[in-house]
This record gives C-alpha cells, sequence and structure tokens, in this order.
C-alpha cells in the first residue's frame, strides 16, 4: 500500500513553514520518492525535483522540501515506490496578508480636526488561480500610548494639540497572521477660526467711513492679531490695509473686534450710469501668538453717489427781451 499523508491534495502551505511530504508505504520494498515531473514555479529555480527517504518500521517516511518556497501557484507532485505510484497530488504556496497602505488624513492635523484612516490590504491569493482568502481587519487607536476603543474615526472633539495619535491595523486571514503596520500623527497647533464679518454700513458709498466688525475664536485660547486689508475693483483698483491689532483672547473670546477703514473714492465704474455699483474685497488675516495663521476675504458692495448740480450760470447774468441765454 502506498499513501500520501501530507500535504493533503489542494492544500494551502505557509510559505514560511515550508513543505514536509509524508508517505505510509506498506508491504513495499525500496526506497520512497518525492516526485515532479514537470517544472514548478512554486519553487524557486522552477525546476523538476526528486526526493527519496527510507520509511520507518511503521512504514512511514518523512522528506522535508529543501527548495524555498516562492509565490501563490499550485505545485503538482505524486509519490512512488518501485512501480507504485499514488495519484498526482498538489498543493498551493500561501503567503500571509499585507497591509500595503495606512495613510491618515489630514496629514498635519491640528486641534478640532477628525483623524481618518485609509487601509489597503493585499492578499496573494486575491490572483486568477484563486478566488482570495477572507481577511480579517482589526484596527485601534491609541492616544499618548493609552487605546482608545470604539473610534474608526476619531471625531475633532478629542483631537487635541500636543497629544500623539497612533493608528494601528492588524490583519490575518483563514490561516496565519500578517504583518501590524503603525502610523503616528502629533496634533498641531490650530489657527484662529474667522466665524463673521460684518459691515456697518451694509453698503457703504465711495468716501464712506465703513467700520468693519469680526468675530473670531483660537481652539487653544491664543491671544491673536488682526489684520485688515482693502482692495477695490480688482485688477484696476489699489490695496491698502488697516492698522494691526494685538487682542488676547482672554478678553475678546466671541467677542466682536471693530476696526474701520474709509472706502476710496474713486470714479470706478462698470457702466455710464453715475448710479453704477461696484465691488470691494476686504482681506481679514488673523494670526495667533504661536504663528498659525487664517485669512478670508469677503466681498462688500460699493454705491456710488449720483451727480449734484452745484452751480448754474446763465450769460449774459441779466438777459433782456431778445438776448440769447446760455446756461
Amino acid at each position: 500500500m502506498l499513501e500520501v499523508l501530507a500535504p493533503v491534495d489542494g492544500a494551502d502551505v505557509l510559505a514560511a513553514e515550508g513543505v514536509v511530504f509524508r508517505v505510509r508505504a506498506l508491504g513495499l520494498e525500496g526506497p520512497v520518492r518525492i516526485v515532479s515531473d514537470e517544472p514548478t514555479p512554486g519553487i524557486q529555480g522552477t525546476l523538476p525535483f526528486a526526493f527519496e527517504g527510507q520509511p520507518d518500521e511503521d512504514g512511514i517516511v518523512e522528506i522535508p522540501l529543501t527548495f524555498p518556497l516562492r509565490q501563490h501557484v499550485p505545485t503538482t507532485w505524486y509519490a512512488r515506490v518501485g512501480t507504485f505510484e499514488t495519484p498526482e497530488q498538489s498543493w498551493v504556496v500561501h503567503t500571509p496578508p499585507q497591509v500595503l497602505r495606512l495613510d491618515l488624513e489630514p496629514e498635519a492635523p491640528v486641534t478640532g480636526q477628525s483623524l481618518v484612516p485609509t487601509v489597503a490590504v493585499y492578499d496573494s491569493h486575491l490572483s486568477d488561480i484563486n478566488a482570495g482568502d477572507e481577511i480579517f481587519q482589526s484596527l485601534r487607536w491609541y492616544r499618548n500610548g493609552e487605546e482608545m476603543a470604539g473610534f474608526v474615526q476619531v471625531p475633532g472633539a478629542w483631537v487635541q494639540e500636543g497629544d500623539t495619535w497612533t493608528a494601528e491595523v492588524e490583519v490575518r486571514d483563514a490561516f496565519e497572521a500578517g504583518q501590524t503596520r503603525r502610523e503616528d500623527v502629533v496634533i498641531g497647533n490650530a489657527p484662529p477660526t474667522i466665524t463673521d464679518v460684518r459691515f456697518h454700513p451694509a453698503a457703504p458709498l465711495a468716501g464712506m467711513r465703513v467700520d468693519v466688525e469680526v468675530t473670531l475664536d483660537d481652539p487653544e485660547g491664543d491671544a491673536y492679531d488682526v489684520e485688515l486689508g482693502l482692495r477695490v475693483a480688482p485688477r484696476r483698483g489699489a490695496e491698502g490695509s488697516g492698522p494691526h491689532l494685538d487682542w488676547p483672547s482672554a478678553d475678546a473670546e466671541e467677542q466682536p473686534f471693530v476696526d474701520a477703514f474709509t472706502m476710496p473714492a474713486m470714479a470706478v465704474r462698470l457702466g455710464n450710469s453715475p448710479f453704477s455699483q461696484d465691488r470691494a474685497w476686504v482681506h481679514v488675516v488673523a494670526t495667533d501668538a504661536r504663528g498659525a495663521r487664517t485669512d478670508r476675504w469677503v466681498e462688500v458692495g460699493i454705491g456710488h453717489r449720483a451727480p449734484e448740480v452745484t452751480a448754474v450760470v446763465l450769460q449774459p447774468a441779466a438777459p433782456v427781451t431778445g438776448d440769447t441765454v446760455q446756461v
């Protein structure tokens, strides 16, 4: 009797463990040979192979494969003693799944921003030869080394400056565990937030004083500076900047900063009508004490005054009957 014990026909063989052939040969004389008659791409070198060994007292022979296994491809073989052969057998080299990529977005997070992981997993069995193994994936988050359970994405409310967040992904299939991959991000300083910008009056006329009311907040409570810049009629107008103001947020949290500028009395019109409207843009720049900066452009309409009749001159000044009068 000649019987194959291992690997069973169609087996998945772990590349890290290699292959050990086990054959039972009872009532047969001679060595047991393990034979592959065709090139076997599952073995480095892609050559036919033949190994042999002597059965023990129970008729069992164990023969390790000495070629390193290389990739996920079928390999065929059979056992032979003299003229006796087993049916052709096969195995498939199995490799564990891999985490190809673990990315955290945003790349440079700041206070209040959510952390979103992107994971790409590869398994060598995802091929035309095999439909693929079921992959099991686990994701863990750690804040400053302490595991934070229950998160897939980290909500912004948990993200504070100075913390180190670590995402750890483990993958495995039904056969073995794959690699573990980790990515760290350190949370940076968030810039101030410009929550509202208002103009008084809302639609100023050229030449008017305009009060600009800006409401800001800083997530870390830093002091911040505010600058205003004005642009009238882009590509045709001029630029200027308002005063620079140091504004401690401790005294002004969610309270408006008010600055002012004078709308230039420029005869910039889009049409021939003296009532034509033009636009201006106010550039609000807020920078906190550690250099984090944010800005916002806000559009404001400019009204143009109607022309005024300042004088009427008649010639002659005191016309009499029959005179021609020019105005």
